[in-house]
């Protein structure tokens, strides 16, 4: 009787629980059932199966309710499994019936439209502390060569094998008795004859074998080393005295062998420690994919595949350094719709893939501080269910911030200065061209103050921010510049913010030299910084302190542009960590980036860091993701993919167009479509990296396009189609792309719109509803036409700026535009100037107002007041000459003038106080 009442009260509290969280949980007794809004779920309580189906029926897939960090763990045939079903919480406990010993948890939070599973895995002590690696170059091949070629020597291919660079160590503990070392060692045939290696063999500290030099098309020499006693096996590569350039040394076929003839492959023994934590897998199956259409990865560049997909955060793995890390969310179409699987948390990984048809990230338990033979809980994993693949990734961002794993502050929280939203020109393309790149004696600081000079008079456009690249810094990972090349570099940058410039500089993460700040406070591991080490955050507060100050002894820059950041450790070669607890891999990365940007805003809050991991979790500490470099493929397709994916994922934050390895066909789609999704850059003055030189017209154009972006208010990105981009605020639209990537327009306030094309073109804009009253180009009428809600300028020029003029509506428009209720105020004209420019605006109400109309500079300071006295109702209009509250001329940039009226008729009545805000250009 007691045990029915206790049935009885659970089962009421499941069901008033459902009435609440809108899903229902059903102790079947066989089976648990799940009905919620998006989905259907069964769980076979014998055997912890999963069946996921759609709200009609239709089944996505079926899993094991497993995972495990050893294959020790994988057999399921031993398991005992409890159930607790706890509100929408089902719990599982996996119990090896054998050693009566728990090997597994699982935890699954059920919602409405989606839910959540977590696994507590048993951490072996039999994979702790086996094999270490490092090489100076590339990453180890498994199977493979260090250029992900088959592993081939003296024209002899090999399937099995490690392929390594010169100089690489590879050091195994051997947990069992293995009787010799077996290899075929030589240069990879990738090189042709260049190369030259020595191959070296220790066992227990002592030098057993050495090759001698071997070059580059020479037959393979075979390895054969007793390892009768030895506890350690060391596998070495140097140069041959000529520097490692080319020196791509392969270990074909290495092996150990036991005395009864068993081989173990030693890429085989890698993978399978790389490989730590399989999930939904076991020795009964994985995921079923019966039926499943295509994969898809928001991992550039490409984003489809059949049967394996991922997201990897080390470049030097998987040749994608685009994003880092892309968001960490996975799609998958099915008959029955799309769903994903995404990570709630950054785990202590640093790849999250699906292979063989089961989910698993590389934790790599010898780095971490945690005991061994212990339940480790691993990051939750969400599902969800999508209308498509991108809808995915805003399914995740909205997973995350909906159940608390991430904060994303919206861009009217984030408060973003208007000169973030300025063009960006960077160094890097035009050293290329110059010869000049990286540490060439040539790229100082009187080559940077010429370029900038040169942008300026070929753009026709000032107000630019300089990214000033690789290398200005004597050593990467130092703050101090380069003596001799920029010994003035704090006078260089005074000199650009005095004529309205601001300085990012360029800083690649994670690498230090010799000689360098990190070196000497002893926080690298080789040559990459441990940012786990107690000494991490002094090291950063030293080198933003003297970067962002302005005090007389630092140089006083405006911000980061934050490269490399793929270059993380990798956990499985990196020989030690400070504090592991802070973070391996994923989490490790996150560290770097959140005490630098914090570090950063504390010196200069209004700096502005850039770098390019869209994944939401890295939200609230950057201020704009990058698209990274071209990718040569004669199209903007790339680009705009990626701008989807950040604009997705990350839509509080900027987008940086980006624009190196530029193709001369690619200047004005890019430039067009990135002024509308985020800030546009340019990294040439000379030649793009075809080598086709640009001419005067070319960059006039750019310019233009320029000053008519640097018009927008901050706003969130949305594709429509390719070439296609809205950019939209809480106000409404802010800017457009049309044609086919040849034109766009910016709204910088509801009466007024500047459009400008790329190409000699009927310019056809679309209206949204709006009425026009003109069409001006230099302050002169341009004949146009309305043909449906589009409006046509035949024939219009480019590289022309038009302003179109609308007319006041008299409701709030479908973009959320509102007429002026007691004023009207509109952009000054001509913008830019450089004489005098005229400011109109209306007041209206039916008393007097107090009108104040003040002009101020980028940083806030007010320059003059132009109007600060009351004003009946009607129509006014004032001009500005440039010259400030003294008479002096103001230096050429960006102003902003400010109307502010109140009502006289309610003097007290502080909320009847009403501004706007515009923006104009002045130039000499």
């Amino acid at each position: 009787m007691y045990k029915i009442l206790i049935s009885f009260i659970s089962f009421l509290q499941l069901f008033f629980y459902s009435l609440i969280s809108g899903q229902t949980i059903t102790d079947m007794g066989n089976r648990i059932s799940v009905s919620a809004n998006k989905y259907m779920m069964t769980i076979q309580k014998r055997t912890a199966e999963v069946t996921l189906k759609n709200a009609t029926g239709q089944q996505y897939t079926r899993f094991p309710l497993h995972a495990y960090a050893s294959k020790l763990f994988s057999t399921t045939s031993n398991l005992k499994y409890s159930w607790i079903i706890t509100g929408s919480k089902i719990e599982l406990t996996a119990e090896d019936s054998i050693e009566s010993k728990e090997v597994l948890r699982a935890s699954i939070k059920c919602y409405n439209d989606d839910f959540e599973v977590q696994f507590g895995v048993l951490v072996p002590t039999e994979t702790v502390g086996q094999i270490s690696y490092t090489q100076q170059w590339g990453a180890l091949g498994l199977d493979a060569s260090v250029d992900r070629n088959t592993l081939t020597i003296g024209g002899q291919q090999y399937l099995k094998g490690l392929g390594t660079h010169a100089y690489s160590e590879i050091t195994i503990q051997l947990d069992e008795a293995y009787t010799e070392f077996l290899a075929e060692a030589g240069v990879d045939d990738e090189v042709g004859d260049r190369g030259t290696v020595v191959f070296q063999v220790f066992t227990d500290g002592s030098k057993v074998y050495d090759s001698g030099i071997l070059r580059g098309n020479d037959q393979a020499t075979p390895v054969q080393i007793s390892l009768d006693n030895v506890v350690q096996l060391q596998l070495i590569v140097t140069d041959g005295g000529d520097d490692i350039h080319y020196d791509h040394a392969n270990w074909a076929m290495a092996r150990l062998v036991k005395a009864n003839g068993d081989t173990l492959y030693i890429s085989d023994w890698i993978r399978s420690l790389q490989e730590q934590v399989n999930i939904f897998c076991s020795d009964q199956g994985g995921v079923d994919t019966n039926g499943w259409i295509k994969m898809f990865t928001p991992e550039p560049d490409q984003f489809y595949y059949d049967s394996e997909v991922g997201v990897d955060l080390l470049q030097f793995r998987d040749h994608k350094r685009y994003f880092a890390p892309a968001p960490l969310n996975l799609a998958f179409q099915t008959p029955a719709g799309w769903f994903s699987v995404g990570l709630c948390e950054l785990p202590d990984a640093t790849r999250f893939v699906f292979t063989n048809n089961y989910f698993y990230m590389d934790y790599i338990w010898s780095k971490m501080d945690i005991q061994s033979d212990t339940l480790y809980w691993i990051t939750p994993l969400c599902f969800t269910f999508n209308q498509n693949e991108w809808q995915g990734i805003i399914d995740y961002r909205n997973y995350l911030i909906n159940h608390k794993y991430i904060v994303d502050p919206t861009m009217e929280e984030r408060n973003i200065p208007q000169w973030w939203m300025e063009p960006l020109v960077c160094t890097w393309g035009e050293q290329g061209a110059d010869g000049i790149a990286y540490a060439a004696a040539g790229f100082d600081y009187t080559w940077v103050k010429s370029y900038v000079e040169q942008q300026e008079q070929k753009l026709g456009y000032r107000n630019f921010t300089l990214i000033l690249d690789d290398k200005w810094q004597k050593y990467y990972g130092d703050p101090n510049p380069a003596p001799g090349r920029f010994d003035y570099l704090r006078s260089l940058i005074d000199d650009l913010h005095a004529k309205g410039h601001h300085v990012l500089l360029w800083w690649k993460c994670w690498h230090a030299e010799p000689g360098s700040l990190p070196y000497q406070m002893g926080i690298t591991d080789h040559t990459l910084i441990d940012a786990t080490h107690p000494d991490f955050v002094d090291y950063v507060q030293q080198s933003t302190y003297k970067m962002l100050s302005s005090d007389p002894e630092c140089l006083n820059a405006d911000g980061f542009k934050m490269d490399y950041i793929f270059d993380v450790r990798d956990p499985l070669r990196a020989t030690a960590y400070g504090n592991p607890s802070l973070g391996i891999g994923l989490r490790e990365l996150y560290r770097y980036m959140k005490v630098w940007y914090t570090e950063a805003k504390k010196i200069k809050p209004e700096c502005l860091i850039t770098f390019s991991g869209p994944d939401p979790h890295f939200a609230a500490i950057q201020d704009m993701t990058r698209l990274n470099d071209g990718d040569r493929t004669h199209s903007t397709t790339n680009w705009q993919n990626r701008a989807r994916v950040s604009s997705l994922a990350a839509p509080n934050l900027l987008i940086d167009g980006d624009g190196w390895d530029m193709y001369h066909d690619l200047i004005f789609p890019h430039l067009v479509t990135s002024s509308v999704y985020g800030v546009p850059s340019l990294y040439f003055l000379s030649k793009f990296s075809d080598n086709t030189p640009i001419a005067d017209w070319i960059l006039e154009i750019v310019g233009k396009v320029f000053s008519v972006s640097a018009m927008r208010r901050p706003g969130k990105s949305t594709f429509l189609s390719p070439g296609r981009w809205q950019m939209a605020d809480e106000e409404g639209l802010v800017a457009e792309s049309m044609q086919n990537s040849n034109s766009l327009i910016v709204y910088p306030d509801s009466c007024n719109g500047y459009a400008i094309t790329v190409v000699n073109q009927d310019l056809i804009i679309p209206l949204h509803g709006r009425a026009v009253s003109q069409v001006l180009a230099d302050s002169q009428n341009v004949n146009f036409t309305i043909e449906g809600d589009n409006l046509k300028i035949p024939s219009a020029i480019r590289g022309q700026i038009y302003n179109i003029k609308f007319k006041p509506s008299s409701s709030v428009d479908k973009y959320g535009y509102s007429p002026p209720q007691n004023y009207h105020l509109l952009q000054n004209s001509p913008n830019p100037f450089n004489l005098t420019t005229l400011i109109n605006y209306s007041v209206g109400g039916t008393g007097p107002q107090l009108v104040t109309l003040k002009i101020y500079n980028l940083l806030g300071q007010q320059v003059t007041t132009l109007i600060n006295q009351p004003q009946v109702p009607g129509e006014y209009k004032v001009s500005w000459d440039g010259t400030d509250s003294c008479g002096l001329q103001t230096p050429p940039g960006i102003y902003f003038y400010k109307i502010k009226l109140k009502n006289l008729a309610k003097p007290k009545n502080g909320l009847n106080t009403t501004k706007k805000c515009f923006r104009l250009t002045f130039f000499s």
